[in-house]
């Protein structure tokens, strides 16, 4: 049996370091494969439509990759209802080395590396974990089982497989390496190592707003198992410390807490200035609801009722979800009932905190780190989420492993039994977890998960009738749509998603209808108007659509979109001097979009008016388009070719113009027309089409 201290902590003699070293190292290798084992499909998943979108692919400034624009707009931006340049940064990082964009199909290429980055940075947030533990509490195997529970716990699923929560991973990063420099800090005291906790601290708070209550898990902390206090786990003084012989008994009047208090000072400053920004940026990108909307008694009730969801899903994770709508048929016994239980634990853990430090600490890691998502201060419309426990969770198991480990300590057959339980534990959270993984697959089969959960989920009807329009399952796409607005109409979103899906299917009156009824709900969207005029331009009224661009544009100048449809409509209309001029608009905004360069370089070369042709800038422009699109886009070889023969250097317009007919699965009359141009020694011209290459 090893030797404990009376903290319960491993205490078994220097000897045994190099066994320690060895054991550590398969420890940390184990997680690493598991990690790797449950997780390593999703880098054959897609993005979901759900802020992977807003995170990634459809978000102009991360798909630039790392520029110094791309960087100074994520040290100042609040775009998804967040402040986290960190987090920008690390999904520009992924672009640079794995690239995002859609193919001519539709396809968009480059997820599974955004997929993969995830994966690791779990994987890797599981072994710091075990390091940091271990360093703390210098139990070895409560440490490793605690980091095994964090690595395959189902719930973790959705920081994981879900790329626009990179911000999850990311943070937690930051969160377990501020907990190895506190204790590096600690054990060995230092002001530039404090610094260095300040900084990483810091860091952390700029990945993910979530870090704001590790101050309070500090002070956990230095109560055990850091023992920072100058108290046993059972309340006294040290005897043997003379220092300590007239001081307060009293846990917040020991001699000692008021120096901790104000050491965590810089944190709690830190911590509040994050709280203020994150409260204004989810405030005015309307994540925030209304008291008129989720009375503040609603709040009180659901968040007391999503603790309760939160400890039963992870003691027994079964119907897990993306999305958990609020309920407004709680009853108040219901709460009641829930309310009187977290109170109990409380208490219970208070009491025994002398006997059982890591359970109390492990509680209050728990309920306290919930506090700022539990959903007091209501952002969006889910009851709870699964990504939420990402940190929280590990309280709990700290309070399992440790309590486990203190409790069985004259057991016969301990070790034998701990691993066995151990390992029955995690291989079946790991089965779990690699379920649950599978839904991740793409926007259909997550919220198809989220509809076989609760058949009433309005959010789940309307995301997974936009799978199935980026799939285009138009029909049932449409299903979902009415579904949604059958069990809450007065969604501006539903209907906007409904009407384009009627004018994709060539219904523009009723694309009308609906577009027009989303903006009379949300007067101030600028991608409705956009939309809107889409379908006024597919009805032929030319003027109400630039009208509805202008108005776009008015109410979003950063709107990428509607520069993008100005440039191409006017193109289509023969005003090249007007598409010219969206464009450059265009390229203020978005300087590393293929479809930009794209469409200026197929102007230049094709043009009939000589006067906007140019084609040196042609070529130039439109390699550049062929190298943010990793030179897989057809239009845009086809485009290289047209500026190689503008410039009279037919070889290479024969070369790529070759390269494209081979990519394209049905090359169509125009391609193969322009081949023999070329071969001809001469230039194509569009002769006054309206048509928009690329488009």
């Amino acid at each position: 049996m090893r030797p404990k201290d009376s903290r319960g902590l491993d205490n078994r003699p220097t000897s045994h370091r190099r066994q320690h070293g060895k054991v550590a190292l398969g420890v940390c290798l184990g997680l690493s494969v598991i990690v790797l084992l449950i997780n390593w499909q999703v880098t054959g998943y897609d993005f979901v439509n759900f802020d992977d979108d807003t995170y990634v692919y459809q978000n102009q400034h991360v798909r630039q990759g790392l520029t110094k624009d791309s960087i100074s707009w994520s040290l100042t931006s609040m775009r998804a209802m967040n402040w986290h340049p960190i987090t920008w940064i690390s999904h520009m990082a992924d672009v640079e080395l794995y690239g995002v964009f859609r193919t001519e199909a539709g396809v968009l290429e480059g997820p599974g590396g955004h997929h993969l980055t995830n994966v690791l940075l779990h994987m890797l947030n599981a072994v710091l974990l075990f390091l940091a533990l271990k360093a703390m509490t210098h139990a070895v195997w409560p440490a490793a089982w605690v980091a095994a529970l964090f690595a395959v716990h189902p719930m973790h699923v959705e920081s994981v497989a879900w790329v626009a929560e990179r911000k999850d991973v990311l943070s937690g990063l930051f969160w377990i390496l501020t907990m190895l420099a506190y204790c590096a800090y600690v054990r060995r005291p230092a002001a530039w190592r404090y610094v260095v906790v300040v900084i990483i601290y810091a860091l952390g708070l700029t990945a993910k707003p979530m870090l704001v209550t590790l101050p309070f898990i500090f002070l956990l902390l230095d109560y055990w198992p850091l023992d920072r206090l100058g108290l046993r786990n059972d309340g006294r003084q040290h005897a043997t410390n003379p220092a300590h012989s007239n001081a307060s008994h009293s846990w917040f009047r020991g001699p000692r807490t008021w120096p901790l208090l104000v050491e965590k000072i810089p944190f709690l400053a830190l911590a509040a200035a994050s709280c203020v920004i994150t409260f204004i940026a989810q405030q005015s990108g309307g994540a925030v609801a209304d008291l008129n909307f989720v009375p503040f008694a609603a709040r009180l009730q659901n968040a007391v009722l999503a603790y309760l969801a939160y400890l039963q899903k992870l003691f027994w994770p079964a119907g897990l979800a993306v999305l958990y709508p609020i309920r407004s048929d709680v009853s108040l016994l219901l709460v009641s009932l829930a309310a009187a239980v977290l109170v109990a634990v409380t208490i219970v853990t208070m009491l025994h905190r002398a006997r059982a430090p890591w359970t109390f600490v492990g509680w209050l890691w728990f309920a306290g780190t919930l506090v700022p998502v539990i959903g007091i201060v209501q952002v969006g419309m889910q009851a709870y989420a699964d990504r939420y426990t990402y940190l929280p969770s590990v309280g709990l198991f700290i309070a399992v492993a440790y309590g486990v480990s203190h409790a069985s300590t004259k057991w016969p057959y301990r070790r034998s039994v701990l691993m066995a339980g151990s390992l029955a534990i995690v291989v079946a959270l790991s089965v779990c977890a690699w379920l649950q993984t599978k839904h991740w697959k793409n926007g259909v089969t997550l919220f198809s998960r989220s509809i076989a959960i609760n058949k009433d989920n309005v959010m789940a009807y309307n995301n997974r009738g936009v799978a199935y329009g980026q799939r285009g399952e138009h029909r049932l796409a449409l299903e979902d749509f009415d579904r949604s607005i059958e069990l809450r109409a007065g969604s501006p979103g539903v209907y906007l998603n409904r009407g384009m899906t009627h004018g994709r299917l060539g219904d523009h009156e009723s694309a009308l209808r609906d577009i027009s009824t989303a903006i009379e709900l949300d007067p101030q969207n600028a991608a409705s108007y956009t939309r809107r005029g889409d379908e006024y331009w597919q009805l032929k009224d030319h003027k109400q659509a630039i009208a509805d661009y202008d108005t776009a544009i008015r109410l979003n100048p950063g709107f990428v979109r509607a520069y993008d449809n100005l440039s191409h409509f006017f193109y289509m209309l023969g005003d090249y001097a007007g598409a010219l001029r969206e464009l450059a608009r265009w390229y203020e905004l978005a300087p590393r979009e293929a479809r930009m360069y794209n469409l200026r370089a197929w102007i230049q070369a094709t043009c009939p008016d000589p006067e906007y042709r140019d084609g040196m800038t042609a070529v130039a422009s439109a390699r550049r388009a062929c190298e943010l699109s990793g030179w897989r886009v057809h239009s845009h070889l086809s485009t290289l070719a047209a500026a190689y023969a503008e410039n009279d250097e037919f070889p290479q317009a024969v070369h790529w113009q070759t390269q494209a007919i081979n990519m394209h699965p049905e090359p169509n009359k125009e391609q193969l027309r322009c081949l023999e141009l070329y071969k001809s020694g001469h230039p194509y011209r569009t002769m006054g089409k309206k048509q928009a290459h690329g488009k």
